[in-house]
């Protein structure tokens, strides 16, 4: 993909994006190709003619060489202009027969199955769109191709002509077509020269020259007449071409040239050169610089020094012996070959006589055991001086155990130490071993930890008991909690321990907040320091009487978590403060000897109280009220009064007569009235 013509790659990513389209929106088989080729043809006619253009006739010759691409490379699994065999464009047309002398051109579209989908595609590419609608082209040809193996499944070819060979109303006059071309082979190469003999499995260089009458480049192709062949890569025609070659057997070769253009014309085989490959023997001895060594030569042991003899050009494979023991902590190592070859197996083709000795150096073994559980084994070269070192003076053994050096198993006493070797030796460092005695606490100040030797007494402490914060909060110690063998789980504040292995002690403090209940009356209960999340009751008075007509009512706890009523209960996770809200009473007292009265009752300082009273029946001798008095001077039956103190209202009545005066004078009359009527009856009845 990256020898495509960047108009052919920007192609490309819009056929990748309209292939996902095109494959989601519609399935073409092959058999309906032919319907989506006119389609398209179609489609294009119809917009040369929106663009003022003559529509394009199908050419036949064009129409072969477009559907033979479509089909070469869906068969192939390729997608490109030039052919998997070298053509172009051009060169498919004139081999489909339209060989007149004119402007050609090509689209080509893969992974497309709709023709509607080409088209766009084409149209929207720069290039592709001038092909479309450059008013030379008179004809085209449309191929489209499917196979369900190859990468794209869809393969389009367009081909463009600028002659009508449809056999329409065309041109009548066709252009000649090009010239044929004519390739001529290069001449017969001379025989190479080179030398006349040789060695066997030594190179040699053969050269060779000739021309090509048309002037192209040329390839020459070897013949080492030994079964084998090289050639060059393209030169320059009349330019001299050099091989080399090794023969591996003695014998009789005949060496001849044959060179290629880049058109594939080759000229005739060149006359052979002989050459004559002969072998020698030469003395080959391995020795070493100590005794009783072997090596092993061509599959075969033996004791060194020892001689061999071989013939020229001949390849033996050699194996020092690697290492070889003459003592118990005591060996012979294999250090390298006296040419400064460093591997004990190597390859040596006779090419004279030589001697080859092998380098050993002698070596004891050092055996170290820098920490207990460590030990490990070294050669070192005799003579040599070895430091030996503790690079760190303590060693950790998990997170709260340790080694500490000691000193030497000889009596060196210092964490470096030089030893000579001479002989096998063994060394091991001495160590003592520590347990972290840790001690931990959030508050306070606590100690007495640290790292202790084994089986040691420490002493580990906490103060003080109580730390206030000043805020409402304070941190109570509560208890130590030991983890690890010999460890303290208890309250103590002072604690000695045995260490006997790693020891965590946590002082464990417990958080109290101060709840506080602010009210100058009612005997609050609740207040004072309580643990974390523990729940704390609160209650008051909620009435107190400062006289028989003043009390002091509680209304509320007021607090920064809400409002409460007196008695209340809560977990308790910060300081808290509670303010008592209380409010004032006073008693208002309604009193009268006759009626029925309201009002009475207990009235916030301040509060308006209403009060009245109800006057009796009438009666002969009716009650008239008359007003109020006590505390208050009011004329209104029902009347208000502010309660700024204990308040008495008495009703006043006065006696009102008229009504038995009234009923007197009535009764007068009525008794009249009989007295004169008695009468008159009697004076009647004496006539």
């Amino acid at each position: 993909m990256a020898s495509l013509h960047y108009s052919e790659r920007r192609l490309f990513l819009i056929f990748l994006f309209l292939f996902v389209v095109s494959a989601s929106s519609m399935r073409v088989c092959t058999a309906d190709l032919a319907g989506e080729k006119n389609t398209l043809l179609s489609l294009i006619n119809e917009y040369r003619q929106q663009n003022g253009l003559q529509p394009l006739r199908v050419s036949s010759a064009l129409e072969t060489a477009a559907q033979l691409h479509s089909d070469d490379m869906a068969l192939n699994n390729y997608y490109s202009h030039t052919s998997l065999d070298g053509r172009t464009f051009v060169d498919r047309i004139r081999q489909a027969g339209y060989t007149y002398n004119t402007v050609l051109g090509e689209n080509i579209a893969a992974g497309i199955a709709s023709a509607q989908y080409v088209f766009e595609a084409w149209k929207n590419s720069p290039t592709h769109n001038s092909i479309m609608l450059d008013p030379r082209f008179k004809v085209i040809g449309i191929g489209a191709a499917y196979s369900a193996s190859a990468y794209f499944k869809y393969y389009w070819t367009a081909d463009f002509g600028g002659y009508d060979d449809s056999g329409g109303d065309g041109d009548e006059n066709p252009p000649p077509p090009p010239p044929p071309q004519v390739n001529n082979p290069p001449e017969t190469p001379g025989a190479p020269s080179g030398p006349a003999s040789g060695h066997v499995g030594v190179s040699y260089v053969f050269s060779v020259s000739t021309i090509d009458p048309d002037g192209d480049s040329l390839r020459y192709f070897f013949d080492w007449g030994d079964g084998t062949s090289s050639s060059t890569g393209f030169l320059e025609s009349g330019c001299v071409a050099s091989l080399s070659h090794s023969w591996s057997s003695p014998g009789a070769y005949m060496v001849r040239v044959m060179a290629a253009d880049v058109k594939g014309a080759s000229s005739d085989w060149s006359q052979p050169a002989s050459f004559q490959v002969n072998v020698r023997v030469f003395e080959v001895s391995f020795v070493s610089n100590v005794a009783n060594v072997s090596m092993v030569v061509d599959g075969a042991r033996f004791t060194l020094p020892v001689v061999f003899n071989w013939t020229e050009g001949s390849v033996h494979e050699v194996s020092a012996e690697g290492d070889h023991n003459f003592t118990n902590g005591g060996r012979f190592l294999f250090k390298g070959w006296d040419d400064g070859f460093q591997e004990r197996a190597r390859n040596i083709t006779a090419s004279g006589p030589r001697v080859f000795t092998v380098v050993y150096e002698k070596q004891f073994l050092l055996q170290i055991s820098p920490c207990p559980g460590v030990h490990y084994s070294e050669w070192r070269s005799a003579g040599e001086t070895v430091q030996l070192t503790v690079n760190s003076s303590i060693i950790l053994q998990g997170e709260y155990t340790r080694l500490v050096f000691a000193g030497w198993s000889n009596g060196e006493a210092a964490q470096t130490i030089n030893l000579t070797v001479n002989s096998p030796l063994s060394v091991e460092a001495v160590w003592k071993r520590q347990f972290l005695v840790k001690v931990h606490s959030d508050y306070g100040e606590a100690g007495g930890g640290g790292w202790c030797d084994e089986s040691s007494n420490v002493n580990i402490f906490v103060k003080p008991r109580i730390l206030d914060f000043g805020n409402g909060t304070r941190r109570v110690f509560d208890y130590w909690f030991g983890e690890g063998l010999g460890s303290y789980t208890g309250d103590c504040l002072n604690v000695t321990l045995m260490v006997k292995a790693p020891v965590n002690e946590t002082a464990v403090w417990k958080t109290q907040y101060l709840v506080a209940l602010d009210s100058p009356y009612g005997n609050p209960v609740g207040a004072g320091w309580c643990d974390e999340s523990s729940r704390v009751n609160v209650s008051i008075e909620t009435v107190l009487y400062e006289s028989p007509l003043t009390r002091l009512v509680f209304l509320r706890w007021e607090g920064a978590e809400g409002v409460y009523d007196a008695n209340f209960s809560m977990v308790v996770n910060s300081p808290l403060t509670f303010k008592a809200v209380w409010t004032k009473e006073f008693y208002l007292n309604v009193t009268s000897l006759h009626g029925e009265t309201w009002g009475s009752g207990w009235y916030a300082e301040g509060a308006i109280a209403s009060f009245g009273v109800k006057p009796p029946k009438i009666l002969l001798v009716a009650e008239v009220f008359d007003g109020w008095g006590g505390d208050v001077e009011l004329r209104a039956l029902n009347a208000t009064v502010v309660m700024d103190s204990p308040k008495t209202v008495v009703a006043r009545w006065r006696r009102d007569y008229s009504m038995l005066a009234l009923a007197a004078t009535t009764v007068a009359g009525v008794s009249m009235l009989i007295h004169f009527g008695r009468k008159r009856r009697n004076n009647g009845s004496t006539k």
